[in-house]
């Protein structure tokens, strides 16, 4: 991806980016911290160039810039420069890895000192200053003279006659010696281990011929010798490459070449570059013991719910793995027994809250008892209503069901206020509530005459969904934002919760499915990867193919614990899920956790 505004590209990354952190570190010289380094599109000019001058204008006026103003241009810097060399957005807590880009046109020091900057705890990204990234920059390979073919000189004519002039032997002039022809180098496709590694028959031959202006239909390779137990093969007579590469490695690899059966060989190169399986970077770092607030890496609940069998797990993401992170989600699940209701909390904690991992258990957890607690009641008002209506979306039944899910979402809001000023456990300093902040999806579903029932109420991010075929499904929830594109809310804001018509009709769904085939709620380190965009969730068939995909997961929680352990780069955040399905015919009734 290249950084663009509108039209306007960046000509050459390399010297645009060098020309910036120039003028950052000229700046920082002069006491001026910029603060405005996220403002990068308005300084790429019509030609792709670097515009100092307007870069110089966007800069922050003296009487705004903070004292952490110097470390946070180079914290900007650094997002900026990763997703210029990468084309990915930054994902926090995601170490860079210079190996996987050394064949680009960066210099190795530069990426070297961005792998450096992303290895270091965010406190000491104040012992990085712009110089470090702009020296890294400038650095450059040295190309070494090219080697004389003959380190004798060749005597001139006119040496030779003033030589035998004086009486000395004339030297014997040798005729030049052949210089062996250098080897024919060709760069194949990188390639990762794990996946499949495949190089059309013939394809190098005729890359070669094109080099010599050989005929490609009439050319061919041979001796091609890959590492042993690389994975990858070479076929001899079809001239192909294909396997599963299993070591990572870069190297340079010897070959003949013939443009004809007839002619004789010329020695070629291929260079090749088998990148390592991107999760095998990542660390697996325990948490620590004397934290407050203790939570399990993993967890996983297989429920009988009467028509229905509730699945779920939520697992610790390799982001906070990395750095030794609690994980934040949580789940509960819940079945009345008595009045047939299925009930579903999910919750994600903000991972920049403290205490987030116990927020979102709190919230779960109150929201689920309290709706447990009401439809327990064989004589609940929504029961009642819906009985007395003889239809699912009366409005007095949709008023009693979205009233019921907003008071088990404010219990929960409280709960966390009363855990801010009375902690349950020992905490270093006295918390504030935006220590807990968290989201929350509830979803209550039961079977009723006229199919199965669905209600939501949602805060944050991730979603809920129903299956309306096994290729189709819908969204429950719709995607909650907060003032600026990325951001979420969270059940610790007031806002969230207030009484108005407008703010509760976005959080609440309700429908009636006549054929019900599944559900789902999740956080949204299942459907940032499974649903990439706004429009992709709202696409019923993509929620199919996200069923589709699900499938192996659905056979017990195990299952889908180790489903969501899939790699998608950059979303490496918890992943929680809870999917409810029609009860198999004849299965026992079980619950374990």
């Amino acid at each position: 991806m290249i950084i663009s505004q509108g039209y306007r590209k960046i000509k050459d990354p390399v010297r645009f980016f060098r020309e910036l952190i120039s003028a950052l570190e000229d700046r920082h010289k002069e006491k001026k911290p910029h603060g405005q380094i996220g403002l990068l599109e308005s300084w790429i000019s019509k030609d792709g160039e670097f515009n100092k001058d307007r870069f110089n204008h966007d800069a922050l006026d003296e009487d705004r810039i903070r004292p952490d103003t110097y470390t946070s241009d180079v914290e900007v810097l650094y997002d900026l420069s990763v997703r210029q060399v990468t084309g990915n957005k930054v994902d926090a807590g995601t170490p860079f890895s210079a190996s996987l880009y050394k064949t680009s046109n960066w210099p190795s020091a530069f990426l070297d000192k961005l792998e450096e900057f992303s290895k270091v705890p965010s406190e000491k990204h104040k012992d990085f200053e712009v110089k470090d990234f702009l020296l890294a920059l400038s650095e450059t390979t040295k190309e070494q003279p090219p080697e004389a073919v003959n380190s004798e000189p060749v005597a001139s004519a006119s040496e030779i006659s003033e030589g035998n002039d004086q009486g000395q032997a004339s030297k014997k002039i040798e005729p030049p010696k052949e210089v062996p022809k250098p080897p024919i180098p060709v760069q194949l496709k990188n390639g990762t281990v794990g996946k499949p590694y495949e190089y059309e028959a013939g394809k190098i031959a005729k890359a070669i011929a094109s080099k010599c202006g050989d005929d490609p239909e009439k050319a061919f390779i041979q001796n091609l010798k890959f590492p042993e137990g690389s994975g990858i093969v070479f076929d001899e007579n079809s001239g192909a490459i294909s396997g599963s590469p299993t070591l990572a490695f870069e190297l340079e690899i010897d070959l003949q070449y013939f443009k004809d059966k007839f002619s004789e060989a010329r020695p070629a190169k291929i260079k090749v570059l088998i990148n390592p399986d991107p999760a095998s970077l990542w660390k697996d770092l325990p948490t620590p013991a004397d934290a407050p607030y203790q939570k399990k890496n993993t967890d996983h609940k297989f429920l009988d719910a009467g028509d229905f069998q509730v699945i779920a797990a939520s697992r610790r993401g390799r982001s906070h793995a990395n750095k030794g992170d609690f994980r934040d989600d949580d789940f509960s699940t819940g079945f009345c027994k008595d009045t047939g209701w299925v009930v579903v909390t999910v919750a994600d904690g903000a991972g920049s809250a403290k205490y987030s991992r116990k927020g979102s258990q709190l919230a779960t957890e109150t929201a689920q008892s309290r709706l447990l607690n009401v439809l327990s009641d064989s004589k609940n008002s929504i029961d009642k209503l819906i009985d007395h209506n003889k239809i699912w979306d009366a409005p007095e039944v949709k008023s009693a069901v979205r009233g019921l899910l907003y008071d088990a979402a404010l219990a929960a809001h409280y709960k966390l206020v009363d855990e801010s000023k009375s902690p349950s456990e020992k905490l270093a300093s006295e918390p504030i509530l935006r220590n807990f902040d968290t989201t929350l999806i509830l979803l209550i579903l039961k079977k009723i005459p006229q199919g199965t029932l669905l209600a939501t109420f949602s805060i944050g991010d991730g979603g809920a969904g129903a299956m309306i075929s096994p290729e189709a499904g819908l969204p429950l929830t719709q995607q909650d934002s907060g003032e600026h594109a990325g951001q979420t809310v969270f059940l610790t804001f007031p806002s969230t919760l207030r009484q108005e018509e407008s703010n509760l009709a976005q959080r609440f769904h309700m429908v009636c499915l006549p054929e019900f085939v599944g559900a789902v709620a999740m956080t949204d380190g299942i459907t940032d990867p499974k649903f990439p965009s706004d429009a992709s969730y709202s696409e019923s068939s993509q929620w199919g193919i996200f069923w589709k995909d699900l499938q192996s997961g659905l056979g017990s929680s195990e299952n889908l614990l180790e489903w969501m352990n899939f790699f998608a780069p950059g979303n490496h955040d918890d992943r929680t899920l809870v999917a409810i399905v029609p009860r198999k015919a004849n299965a026992p009734a079980h619950e374990h956790r």
